[in-house]
């Protein structure tokens, strides 16, 4: 594989899951079964997903490879065990996850597989792998009354796939509570000129360009925090804002979450 930036992914995911696979290990019944900030799912169900949702995603690659990008028949399946047993599950989808990137070329990384909101390539999979075992592994932290926090360096390795492709999707998919008006905002790394993005919240689409100035409103943040803002983790009053304070509201309200 010649991409660096896949290597790096790839690397991140195998670090996060094996701390997540720690954390579950020893859990209790009580614990397995505490309530998350992703409701209605409780430990057990979060960390399942971990497993399934990784499971799709080797479907999906596997598949493309085979030059299909239709959804597997029959793949759908329940997922049964304790927080062991899950944990477990978590590392052998890991090692397959990854060994399906042994050896691939560019032209194989760009390879177009299937997913529900828009089929998108292998390359494109190992950032959003990345982003589900992160921001999900923040959720069990937080669930479990743990220091959650997110890596500086993983958070700008994700920002440019959670702007640039997921942001645009899951607002066509109609995961926000309002439709935007035209409003622009740039979302700026506190310490990176180069890693800015213009977003402008259109009725129809949500549309994102790398750089920009002209916004009506300028969000500021170190990586981390505005990683977590672009996946609903966090709000605009963690970061510096600039310009028509009156949209920060509007910005929760038409921003789409995932």
């Amino acid at each position: 594989m010649t991409d660096p930036r896949v290597g790096r992914c790839l690397s991140a995911i195998r670090e996060r899951s094996a701390t997540i696979w720690a954390v579950l290990k020893p859990l209790s019944a009580e614990q397995w079964t505490a309530s998350t900030n992703c409701p209605p799912w409780r430990v057990s169900d979060l960390a399942t997903h971990l497993v399934t949702s990784g499971e799709g995603f080797v479907r999906s690659i596997r598949r493309g490879l085979e030059g299909s990008v239709e959804p597997a028949p029959g793949s759908a399946h329940a997922l049964e065990g304790g927080p062991a047993d899950v944990a477990e599950a978590l590392m052998r989808v890991t090692e397959e996850f990854e060994w399906l990137y042994e050896g691939l070329s560019e032209e194989q990384l760009e390879t177009v597989c299937f997913h529900r909101r828009g089929n998108r390539s292998i390359r494109w999979y190992a950032a959003h792998r990345l982003a589900e075992v992160t921001f999900h592994g923040w959720d069990l932290d937080v669930a479990l009354g743990r220091d959650a926090a997110l890596a500086d360096d993983v958070a700008r390795l994700l920002l440019p796939t959670l702007l640039e492709s997921n942001v645009p999707r899951t607002y066509a998919a109609g995961l926000s509570a309002e439709r935007g008006a035209g409003e622009r905002y740039v979302l700026c790394v506190a310490d990176d000129r180069s890693a800015r993005w213009l977003v402008t919240i259109n009725p129809d689409a949500l549309d994102v360009v790398r750089g920009g100035d002209a916004a009506d409103l300028t969000i500021t943040a170190d990586a981390a925090t505005l990683a977590l803002l672009v996946y609903g983790r966090a709000d605009v009053g963690q970061a510096q804002v600039e310009g028509d304070r009156k949209l920060v509201e509007r910005f929760a309200r038409t921003f789409p979450r995932p």
